[in-house]
């Protein structure tokens, strides 16, 4: 799975512990009932499509397209934090450096993103005890210094990697979309009415709700910009 399946698959997680703690709710309502069966199901298809997708590439070394996704992903770790650790600090010239949205680093050609990752790591090595507060430690540094050189050394895929990696992240695209679609048109609806009595349990489930935007090389942690909810499977 990419970042952005996995976000969705969490969030969706998130959702199923939700209502497995306050299984009344499902109780009292035969539609929620329904929607959470057909929700399990679903990530259970999830997970199958994940563990293919695995088991299909198991053995292959990364290639360059998806080294340029773990670099990708380390910039914009080591990046945003460097630019929220900028703005503290009130310099501009360092936050005009890191000023840059994921869509601006997929659009980088590769010898900018080269020069870009390079540039931030320089920036961020001698700051490495500030950058902490945004759970970026000097190992992250090191690992965007390290995947940078091992993006520079990789290959393009073969084409058979390339037809199954798209394959699979086609399936995985597919069910999200329709378990999103779900959730925000069915499940949302049936517990509106859940805020004029229990206002508590609702927070919870808008909290459940939430999609995350979590580092694939951190489980767990939050990115430092804001998490956007207006992806395509959102």
């Amino acid at each position: 799975m990419n970042r952005d399946q996995i976000n969705h698959t969490n969030m969706l997680v998130q959702v199923d512990i939700f209502f497995k703690e306050r299984a009344e709710l499902a109780n009292e309502n035969p539609i929620i009932a329904d929607i959470l069966l057909r929700l399990r199901t679903g990530l259970t298809d999830l997970d199958a499509y994940s563990q293919i997708q695995i088991k299909d590439t198991k053995g292959a070394s990364l290639t360059k397209e998806q080294w340029r996704e773990v670099v990708e992903a380390d910039l914009i770790t080591v990046g945003w934090a460097l630019r929220a650790h900028a703005s503290g600090i009130k310099n501009t010239n360092l936050m005009k450096m890191v000023d840059f949205s994921k869509s601006d680093i997929k659009l980088l050609v590769e010898k900018k993103l080269v020069e870009k990752a390079v540039e931030v790591a320089d920036a961020a090595l001698p700051l490495a005890d500030s950058l902490v507060t945004y759970r970026v430690n000097a190992d992250d540094l090191k690992k965007l210094q390290s995947d940078l050189e091992a993006y520079k050394k990789a290959v393009p895929a073969p084409r058979t990697i390339i037809t199954v990696t798209k394959q699979s992240t086609t399936d995985i695209d597919l069910k999200l979309s329709g378990l999103m679609k779900m959730v925000r048109e069915e499940l949302d609806i049936q517990m509106a009415p859940v805020e004029n009595y229990d206002a508590t349990t609702y927070g919870i489930y808008k909290n459940a709700r939430e999609i995350v935007d979590i580092s694939a090389t951190h489980p767990g942690k939050p990115d430092v910009a804001p998490p956007q909810d207006d992806l395509l499977l959102s």
